[in-house]
């Protein structure tokens, strides 16, 4: 085989999307891959002006099936004990056919381009030291960098697929929601999670339990449990706790309910650093929202500017400048530190911010100025308590 212009490791969103863009500028490209006929099978969602710049960059993408769900509900408590604090956020929310996306991006490339091989980082680095140019995509914390301090930080999430119109039974309004902080079904836990409720291709919604960052996260065995309290399909009898005391058994639930499908999310929120002279790419490198766990929508934003980067011999661009990602790493700690009252009334905090600055905010390549704008408005939104408590987590970690 001659030898590629671009060895890009992973064959996820971003290395997929970089193999097509780089593909497109002619550059010869060789992709490994550990499980290369893997269907990807996650949910991956956006804003919907995300998806559009995603498919002005790639054309093919305009087949692809997805799923709108208009300005998603965000819900929390606030610390006060006022009613709970009800908003909509900025921007119609869409998940897109996976599949489909998988194979709109594979069929841009090139055929037999990818070998079945696991290349460790280290080995990786040293084909980087050697001359070749390697991208590594295989995401914030590869199976072998697992001991680095950034795997601890992580997003966890258990999540149910059932037929849209039954779905919407379990929500107030029969709205999806982004986030809804409300812990009534399960108490007041010291770690809270949310419920997000999205519309999926195929007249389906997903409801799915969510602790946004936690070190360590919560199980998924314990989000599984609040989900189906929350959604009233279980319940601990007299004098128990949790599902080992007394709940009944969660399959048998599942199934008596209709669940089409289950979703178990793990991923962690920071990159794991990788060797001098490995460059990288999606999570592995700026793509990914420490405070928010999004990626996918920057990966195919930032793919065209990454493979003119690498056609023209440049590294590889950030997706964000230096202070926005300070202040994202800022805005992570406090919620790391944050716990049940305080965590919930920040975003209630958030829920009440204008539309500008809402996706100032969310947008991963937002600079640093608006971002550092709406981050104070949330923080002014809350109580003087909840101020205390976020500026202590943040400056202090604690």
């Amino acid at each position: 085989m001659s030898t590629p212009d671009i060895l890009i490791a992973g064959l996820g969103p971003a290395g997929l999307a970089l193999a097509a863009a780089c593909s497109r500028r002619g550059l010869a490209v060789r992709t490994v891959e550990a499980h290369p006929g893997r269907t990807w099978s996650a949910t991956y969602g956006m804003w919907h002006h995300q998806w559009e710049r995603a498919c002005a960059a790639f054309p093919e993408l305009s087949g692809v099936p997805f799923s709108t769900t208009p300005r998603p509900r965000l819900i929390a408590p606030r610390r006060s004990g006022a009613s709970p604090q009800f908003g909509l956020i900025a921007a119609d929310y869409v998940v897109v056919d996976t599949a489909a996306l998988q194979c709109a991006l594979a069929a841009v490339c090139p055929p037999r381009m990818t070998s079945e091989e696991v290349l460790a980082t280290a080995d990786l680095g040293a084909l980087a030291a050697q001359g070749t140019r390697v991208i590594d995509c295989r995401g914030a914390v590869p199976p072998d960098l697992r001991a680095d301090p950034a795997a601890a930080a992580c997003q966890t999430a258990y999540g149910v697929v059932l037929p849209a119109q039954h779905a919407r039974e379990y929500l107030p309004g029969g709205a999806g929601c982004l986030m809804d902080w409300r812990t009534d079904a399960f108490g007041s836990p010291a770690k809270p999670s949310f419920l997000y409720a999205v519309n999926l291709p195929g007249d389906r919604m997903l409801l799915e339990e969510t602790d946004l960052v936690g070190a360590p996260a919560l199980t998924i065995a314990r989000l599984r449990e609040r989900l189906h309290q929350r959604l009233g399909w279980a319940s601990p009898e007299p004098g128990t706790a949790g599902r080992a005391e007394g709940f009944a058994d969660p399959d048998e639930i599942e199934r008596s309910r209709g669940v089409l499908a289950t979703e178990k999310v793990r991923f962690p929120v920071l990159p794991a650093v990788r060797p001098a002279g490995l460059e990288t790419f999606g999570t592995a490198g700026t793509a990914g929202h420490p405070a928010t766990g999004y990626s996918v929508g920057e990966i195919l934003r930032s793919a065209e500017s990454a493979a003119d980067a690498l056609a023209a011999g440049r590294p590889i661009p950030a997706s964000t400048g230096v202070g926005t990602r300070a202040l994202h790493r800022l805005g992570l700690r406090a919620l790391l530190a944050l716990e049940g009252p305080a965590l919930q009334e920040m975003f209630a905090g958030f829920a009440a911010l204008d539309v500008r600055r809402q996706l100032a905010f969310l947008d991963r390549s937002s600079k640093a100025l608006p971002t550092g704008m709406a981050m104070a408005s949330q923080w002014w939104n809350t109580t003087n308590a909840t101020r205390a408590a976020v500026a202590r987590a943040a400056l202090l970690g604690r």
